[in-house]
């Protein structure tokens, strides 16, 4: 049993039911009160009950004018001009804006919604495979962290080609994607040159240049065709939509360009993007006198310069067969950047004449492209960089104060490193297989016996709680001396026993903690009241298997369980670096894991050690910090609004962005039923006592700067203002 193993889980299917020919004359389409009940995603969808949502493809201008989104639009509350997210009975996903990489973000983000909308039932349609042109072997995979949410439904095909897949990868396989995905992103952060080509000439020239890549640069196509997107050979690619795809037409003026490609406001938020924060030096490769490859350098070169990214663009000049026209309009838009004070290194393709004296027709492109190619490797070697690393101060201001330590306070991962520490007294491990295989069947004991560890803790909690005075001050839960007398108890002689004990009784505390800032309790017998009959997070046994949600169960948030990826794949990447003469080292392992960390942000403050040792996670996230070294730090998430960081227990989205999810799902079965608090627009919202927190009903405890913000905040609720937060 591999710890792997333990966290599988299966998906639950629905039942297959027909519906009646009566049926669907009294309900020919729209929404209705008898639901769909279906297992799998109908080819064809006309009605849905009160809590199904239509789930279609769209485009990001939201124009719904065709195949599923006309299907949403007349039937399922789609809103024109709204290109993604929740719409009456429907959820548009965009897919018209690029290859699979740009969709995938959009993907994930629904189901992080479907994954806290439990209530609502989701049917997917084969979003992507119509009019976007994609195949199901594209789409597919994009929903495999959907396929074991019970309340989201699949096409036959897409649940086909996952099951197929799920047969044919290993767990193993799993983890190197995630370590491939994750060195993507490292190398994304630490390359300071970012190579762009831009139409078909750019296009073709980047192409080349990775033949003999520049090690310090990174490169990205962007075309407005997607023929040459979907078969180029650079992994970083980028679709600009026309306003109106359905006409072919040519651009020969800034005007057109203006009207097909730059109105549309997602084209510039797409290339506002790719341009993010870790571009330190940026070269543009295009073929300058078409229309599009023109413009589009001039439009990006534009928002480089806006963002004060120092911009080199690499413009070709027209050979002579290819017209004077075109050879005018190449240099006069060369001259326009140059008079914009923007770098330009102007080619003429004409000047391979002199180099290729019997040059054909045939080569001379071929030859234009590694021109371009050489001189782009050269322009490299020329440019001032300076790396992050040789940016960062030597003396820091401490800010230990601008994060906030969390509910988590003795996570996931430390407690599984504990026990692995534990048992490898008796062990003395010598392969991360051998460990990883002991904790998994060292967790599985509590899923088939039943969790005497837990079931102690709780125990102790109940024994305190029946003589409780001790734990009121003036009144109110005095949560520290609690802490003290939960804790005080020993009774396991193992140190693995000790460590996930540890575990149970911190998350007990916290809940209790969690609690008790909305509840502020008074009296012993509100506390038992509220953990042993209103919520159901203590109905379980110390002697039998585990059934349905239980609050110590070690498992992620996510059905992913992301904080057990994550630290099997460390333990399998610094099992080098934790070992010695080829046996587990306690002391390297604490210190690389953890030590490390805690010193750093001890000394330096978490601000600079976040600075230093981690990477943002992609620009759909920008929130949220993963370490350059996983393994080897906590993820952070950070608010934007309050400026501080929390410890996120996976990789930092859906559930797992709300450090105190576990917390929260118990608290909201409590506040469903608190006369203190009223349920508005997916908030809960005290009715008098506005010195309460507020909840947002996926997003947990909301954090205010002053009371003020939270008092407007509390006022818009209440008048039915669209507010999100």
């Amino acid at each position: 049993m591999g710890l792997l193993d333990f966290f599988k889980s299966k998906k639950i299917k629905k039942t297959t039911s027909s519906k009646s020919s009566d049926f669907e004359e009294k309900y020919p389409c729209g929404v209705c009160e008898i639901p769909l009940d279906a297992e799998y995603t109908p080819e064809s969808i006309k009605t849905l009950g009160r809590r199904e949502i239509f789930v279609f493809g769209s485009n990001l201008a939201g124009k719904h004018a065709g195949g599923a989104a006309r299907v949403a639009l007349n039937r399922f509350g789609a809103v024109w001009g709204q290109g993604e997210g929740l719409q009456g009975n429907s959820y548009a996903i965009p897919t018209m804006q690029g290859g699979i990489d740009t969709i995938k973000p959009y993907v994930d983000r629904f189901i992080e919604f479907a994954e806290y909308e439990k209530a609502l039932t989701f049917y997917v349609t084969k979003i992507g495979c119509g009019i976007a042109g994609f195949a199901i072997k594209d789409i597919a995979p994009l929903f495999r962290n959907a396929y074991n949410l019970s309340n989201v439904i699949l096409p036959i095909e897409f649940v086909d080609y996952i099951e197929k897949e799920n047969r044919s990868i290993h767990p193993q396989r799993i983890l190197e994607t995630m370590e491939a995905a994750h060195e993507a992103r490292v190398k994304h952060y630490e390359t300071p040159i970012k190579i762009i080509g831009i139409g078909g000439g750019g296009c073709n020239a980047v192409s080349r240049m990775l033949e003999n890549p520049y090690r310090d640069a990174e490169y990205a196509i962007i075309s407005n065709d997607a023929t040459m997107i979907r078969t180029s050979n650079v992994s970083n690619q980028y679709l600009l939509q026309d306003s109106d795809p359905c006409t072919a037409k040519n651009i020969y003026t800034q005007e057109q360009f203006n009207h097909y490609f730059i109105d549309r406001g997602d084209n510039a938020e797409l290339l506002r993007s790719i341009i993010d924060d870790t571009v330190k030096q940026l070269i543009i490769v295009s073929g300058f006198g078409g229309g599009f490859g023109t413009y589009c350098c001039q439009w990006l070169a534009s928002i480089a310069k806006h963002a004060n990214i120092p911009t080199t663009v690499v413009c070709t000049i027209p050979f002579e067969f290819e017209g004077q026209r075109k050879q005018q309009r190449a240099i006069d838009a060369a001259n326009e950047l140059s008079e914009d004070r923007i770098t330009v290194r102007i080619l003429k393709a004409d000047t391979l004449k002199r180099r290729y004296s019997d040059m054909s027709l045939f080569d001379c492109f071929s030859l234009l492209d590694e021109y371009v190619a050489d001189t782009v490797h050269e322009i490299c070697k020329e440019l001032p960089i300076t790396y992050k690393s040789e940016k960062q101060p030597r003396t820091y201001v401490n800010d230990r104060n601008s994060y906030e330590v969390t509910t988590h306070c003795y996570g996931m991962t430390r407690t599984f490193a504990d026990i692995i520490l534990g048992l490898n007294e008796e062990k003395k491990y010598t392969s991360p297989g051998q460990a990883l295989s002991d904790l998994g069947s060292y967790m599985q004991r509590f899923s088939e016996q039943g969790d005497n560890i837990a079931f102690l803790s709780v125990r102790i909690l109940q024994c305190i709680l029946h003589d409780g005075s001790d734990i009121f001050t003036d009144g109110h839960l005095n949560v520290s001396r609690l802490r003290e007398l939960v804790f005080e108890d020993k009774n396991f002689l193992s140190a693995y026993d000790k460590a996930y004990d540890s575990y149970c009784r911190e998350k007990l505390i916290n809940l209790v903690a969690y609690l008790n800032e909305f509840r502020r309790y008074s009296k012993p017998e509100e506390l038992r009241r509220d953990l042993f009959e209103n919520t159901d997070v203590f109905e379980f046994s110390a002697c039998a298997p585990i059934p349905g949600f239980y609050y110590f169960i070690m498992s992620g948030a996510s059905a992913m369980n992301y904080p057990v990826q994550f630290f099997v794949r460390a333990i399998r990447n610094l099992w080098p670096e934790i070992t010695t003469d080829g046996v587990l080292d306690a002391d390297k392992m604490r210190r690389l894991m953890f030590g490390n960390h805690d010193e750093s942000v001890e000394q330096l403050g978490l601000e600079a050690t976040i600075q230093r040792d981690y990477i943002a996670d992609s620009p759909c996230h920008p929130e949220v910090f993963v370490p350059k070294v996983m393994g080897t730090s906590p993820i952070y998430v950070k608010d934007v609004k309050t400026g501080r960081y929390m410890r996120s227990c996976g990789e930092g989205k859906g559930p797992n962005s709300i450090p105190d999810w576990l917390e929260f799902q118990i608290a909201k079965q409590i506040l469903e039923k608190d006369e203190s608090y009223q349920f508005i627009g997916n908030y809960y919202i005290p009715r008098n006592d506005y010195t309460l927190p507020v909840y947002g009903g996926y997003s947990g405890r909301l954090v205010f700067e002053t009371q003020n913000e939270k008092l407007k905040f509390i006022e818009d609720i209440k008048s039915g203002k669209q507010v999100w937060r």
